[in-house]
């Protein structure tokens, strides 16, 4: 997950004292916003953290990546999934247009 100091792993699963696989990234009751731990470097990041801001956390921690498995516990939880980083969103406006493309280039080689 590390190469150097620098944490090239945003958003993972690992296993917690109880034999359970936990989300490193869950819903901070206290807080009111999500915040994402790394156990091997002991260390907590806030949703305002640049590798987390606009990433996989949008609006101060308010709501998660809409791809990612970052949610509030609860079977009446709120929905906090929502948002897209930018080159999400390039692919699927990319992916989305491909059919009519891919239908045009193969009329084209007819």
């Amino acid at each position: 997950r590390r190469r150097g100091d620098d944490l090239l792993q945003r958003n993972f699963l690992f296993e917690a004292g109880n034999g359970r696989s936990v989300n490193n990234c869950s819903w901070q009751r206290d807080d009111g916003g999500f915040a994402c731990i790394y156990p091997e470097d002991d260390r907590r990041l806030e949703a305002d953290d640049p590798l987390l801001d606009g990433v996989i956390l949008f609006t101060a921690g308010m709501t998660s990546n809409l791809l990612s498995y970052i949610r509030e516990p609860g079977a009446g939880a709120r929905a906090r999934q929502g948002g897209l980083n930018e080159q999400q969103r390039q692919i699927i406006e990319m992916s989305a247009s491909a059919p009519a493309r891919l239908s045009l280039r193969n009329s084209a080689l007819e």
